[in-house]
């Protein structure tokens, strides 16, 4: 009989050989432990915030047109406020801003949002009969009075 090896036994290698996957298989453990460490630092997308039964989320401005500004939330996640919204300046590129989302629109893949506190154009289809609303008094007039409603 001849001393050939099990068809499934790994042959026997070399010291050089050895040492060498050695070195190469640490490599790749202090580079899987660097990107972990890197991913531990790496800004992770908040939770969604509800807030008066609205949500508010935070994002980063990553364009601003002349009527739009686009926020991103997350990979393939963006949203869109008007420009109109902004007070004086309006957000660079990078900055991180607060916004309300109002809808999403699924023939576009965007948020629909608004900023916090913003005065728009009231939606009354979103109310329902039996709706509890939050609202200010802002005046009185013959007919009843004039309400701010919160959103």
């Amino acid at each position: 009989m001849t001393d050939t090896p099990a068809p499934n036994s790994a042959p026997e290698l070399d010291a050089t050989t050895q040492a060498e996957i050695e070195a190469a298989m640490s490599e790749l453990a202090e580079a899987g432990a660097a990107d972990a460490d890197a991913g531990s630092t790496k800004k992770i997308r908040g939770p969604r915030v509800v807030r008066g039964g609205r949500e508010h989320r935070t994002g980063t401005v990553v364009s601003v047109g002349a009527s739009d500004v686009f926020v991103e939330f997350g990979p393939k996640e963006l949203g869109v406020v008007d420009s109109q919204q902004f007070k004086g300046s309006l957000p660079t590129v990078g900055e991180p801003l607060e916004v309300v989302i109002q809808r999403y629109e699924a023939t576009e893949s965007l948020y629909v949002c608004s900023l916090p506190g913003a005065v728009q154009k009231a939606d009354w289809e979103m109310l329902e009969q039996g709706q509890v609303v939050e609202a200010r008094v802002t005046g009185v007039n013959k007919g009843g009075l004039e309400l701010e409603v919160a959103n």
